[in-house]
């Protein structure tokens, strides 16, 4: 595979809003490979822990791939680190992130032939510029989901670096929602921007799948070899995605609504009401909430202020 012939696709995502289910479907076709996720040190236009744009002698290359090996998602891609450093050294300084990444999706793939390389990549639609500006005409696809479905399942679901629960804090999420929810309405429309309903891919998967070939450009035969996207997935992440190879079930959309309580129900509804309103999440009607769940809503409301003003800063 000719580094200078990839095509990839990036599928952007909060945690836990069915991204991993999507990957599934896509890796069932030919014409797609879809890789497992891996946690890049930096991101599109900053290189860590070497602080600057771009990576200009074996020292900080070793620097960097200390940190790339270090991290726990990584190390599943099984990639030898003498032969990808000689290949990054051999294509020639000062090398770049997608020089990293192009060489990293190359050494992982091997020898396939999938028209379209996919990778995991949940934040970089919070640098969406940065991505069109470094790697042209890839297309980006975001996975959209009720955010109270999304929080509920981050609450059940562990952190695989802290080993906490990834809904630790209901602010942090709604503030991180919106964020994304805003850029995604920035760049509606946009050509290289295709946005998924994750209640759409489990209603009617086929149509959702074949619409999202389309926007990848390649054709809709399926692989014929055994095996498929959840063996990619390693030990360490099964837990995290046990129902990946299963068909969908249209109860996962509402377990939100014995899964939460009535104040983060409330919560949710409240600050992320434009948001829900342009994707059609319709909130639900809430009385009765007693003396203790309005306390627990006013402290999630003033750690909310609080945070704003930080992330402001």
């Amino acid at each position: 595979m000719d580094r200078n012939n990839v095509n990839l696709a990036f599928v952007n995502y909060l945690s836990r809003s069915g991204s991993t289910f999507l990957c599934r479907l896509l890796d069932e076709y030919e014409e797609v490979s879809v890789g497992i996720e891996a946690g890049f040190p930096g991101a599109i236009h900053r290189l860590i822990p070497v602080d600057y744009e771009e990576i200009s002698d074996d020292h900080t290359l070793k620097r960097y791939l200390d940190e790339l090996f270090g991290d726990i998602r990584f190390q599943e891609w099984k990639i030898d680190r003498e032969v990808l450093f000689r290949k990054l050294k051999s294509g020639g300084y000062p090398l770049t992130f997608k020089d990293i990444l192009l060489n990293c999706m190359i050494e992982y793939f091997g020898d396939a032939t999938a028209k379209v390389f996919v990778h995991k990549a949940g934040y970089y639609i919070d640098i969406l510029e940065d991505v069109q500006k470094t790697f042209g005409d890839t297309k980006n696809i975001f996975v959209i989901r009720d955010p109270r479905a999304i929080y509920n399942s981050q609450k059940n679901a562990s952190c695989l670096y802290t080993g906490k629960a990834m809904g630790h804090s209901l602010p942090y999420f709604v503030w991180q929602y919106r964020k994304r929810a805003r850029i995604v309405e920035k760049n509606k429309g946009a050509k290289n921007l295709f946005c998924i309903r994750y209640e759409n891919l489990i209603e009617n998967t086929q149509d959702v799948v074949a619409a999202t070939l389309r926007f990848l450009e390649v054709r809709g035969g399926k692989k014929k070899k055994a095996g498929g996207y959840g063996d990619k997935i390693p030990a360490n992440q099964q837990k995290l995605h046990t129902n990946v190879t299963s068909a969908p079930n249209r109860k996962s959309l509402e377990k939100w609504k014995t899964g939460l309580r009535k104040d983060e129900i409330l919560f949710i509804q409240n600050r992320l009401s434009r948001e829900m309103s342009a994707m059609n999440y319709v909130p639900v009607s809430l009385s009765g909430l007693s003396g203790k769940e309005w306390l627990a809503y006013i402290r999630t409301e003033l750690t909310y202020r609080i945070l704003q003003v930080k992330m402001l800063r």
